[in-house]
């Protein structure tokens, strides 16, 4: 009988010690998975407030609206190029496989933003359509409407 008590309570501790390894495990993995969550979230909040304070101190809206008052005004063809460095949007660029952990409506905003800006730096790159040259003032509002949209997110992010 002894060692039958003995036999049941090995199990027992057995089957605690397996349960509680796995409890452990699985709350070590959730709560790495939100310390991960939440360094992605500010460090692409961070980056989305960057580049959303370069827009605007380097007035990128402005120039694209000149440029388009140009075009409409003389009806020359304008070419407005940006070097726009290809690690502009790292943060996102290093994260775009994670933004999916985050909660949906702000990797919604998240993926919106730095598909609007991006948008913009096609046209204002080598080969772009702005950086190539138009003659039609649509394409430069075009792209004043997608940083203003842009921005708008940018904003709703920080608040």
């Amino acid at each position: 009988m002894d060692i039958e008590l003995g036999a049941a309570i090995g199990g027992a501790a057995t089957i605690l010690a397996a349960v509680a390894a796995a409890v452990g495990s699985i709350t070590s993995g959730w709560l790495s998975r939100l310390h991960q969550k939440r360094a992605i979230r500010a460090a692409l909040l961070a980056e989305v407030a960057a580049l959303s304070s370069i827009i605007r101190r380097r007035k990128y809206r402005e120039d694209l609206e000149e440029a388009a008052e140009h075009v409409r005004r003389t009806g020359d063809q304008y070419e407005l190029t940006v070097p726009v460095p290809p690690h502009y949007c790292r943060i996102y660029a290093a994260n775009v496989t994670s933004v999916g952990l985050l909660e949906p409506a702000l990797a919604q905003k998240l993926v919106v933003f730095y598909q609007l800006v991006d948008s913009v730096v096609q046209d204002v790159s080598s080969g772009g359509v702005l950086a190539s040259g138009s003659d039609d003032p649509a394409d430069f509002t075009d792209a004043k409407d997608l940083l203003d949209e842009a921005l708008a997110v940018a904003d709703s992010l920080a608040s």
